[in-house]
Parts: structure tokens; C-alpha cells; sequence
């Protein structure tokens, strides 16, 4: 995601990279997301029950990374496609979005561990 992020900043600013299409940029910052989901497929795995072992996170939460999910990977196709600064910016915002809620979870998830803060859904679903 740093990554992601570092390369659409250094091109906007024109601090390097600075001869680049949107579409190079784009093909970037799309691959380095896509490489971003390849990496965590065992807890993408648990987080949508795939695994079978372990019960699936709130439908909620579902939902929402799905839907951010799916705009992200329009808006990917759709700067790729048609070189488009607005997907662009629509393609990375995605990709924040879902790390932040990952992370997010991956910390309560954490705390919950560790005994902290009230009953609550564990990282694979289970009450605790």
C-alpha cells in the first residue's frame, strides 16, 4: 500500500516519474494492489470463511470491503482503460480504504486476543 501510494505521490508532485502516462501509473499502482491480494489470500481465506475452519466476520464488514473492492477494481480497469485521472485517484483511494479497515481489524482483532475490552467478534468470527 506505502508503495501504491509513494509512487502516485512522487508522479502527481512531478517529483519523479514525471514523463509518465496516467496509464503507466495506473498499471503500477493497480499491480502493486493486486500483488497486495495475491499475498494475503490465507486471510482473505478465514475473513470470507473459505477455509471452512473458521466462521466468516460480520456480513457487514463483508459487504463493505466487497462493494470497496469491486469500485476498486473498476476504477482500476477504468484508468487503465481509458487513462483517466479521476479512476486514478478513485483506484487508489480504494486501496486505502481497504487497508485501513484491514488494519483496523487486525488491530482489534489483536486486542481481543490479548484479553482487552469486552466480548466482542474475534478475527475469524467466533464470539469471545
Amino acid at each position: 500500500m506505502a508503495g501504491a501510494a509513494a509512487v502516485y505521490a512522487l508522479w502527481a508532485t512531478g517529483t519523479a516519474m514525471a514523463g509518465a502516462s496516467i496509464t503507466v501509473i495506473a498499471a503500477v499502482v493497480f499491480g502493486l494492489g493486486w500483488a497486495a491480494c495475491l499475498t494475503d489470500q490465507r486471510e482473505m481465506q478465514i475473513v470470507y470463511g473459505a477455509d471452512r475452519q473458521h466462521p466468516r466476520l460480520p456480513l457487514s464488514y463483508i459487504m463493505l470491503t466487497s462493494a470497496i473492492g469491486a469500485m476498486t477494481l473498476g476504477a482500476g480497469i477504468a484508468a487503465l482503460v481509458t487513462a483517466s485521472d479521476a479512476a486514478l485517484i478513485i483506484l487508489l483511494a480504494g486501496l486505502i480504504a481497504l487497508w485501513v479497515l484491514a488494519t483496523a481489524r487486525h488491530i482489534l482483532a489483536t486486542h481481543m486476543d490479548r484479553g482487552g475490552g469486552a466480548p466482542t467478534r474475534h478475527l475469524a468470527g467466533a464470539v469471545r
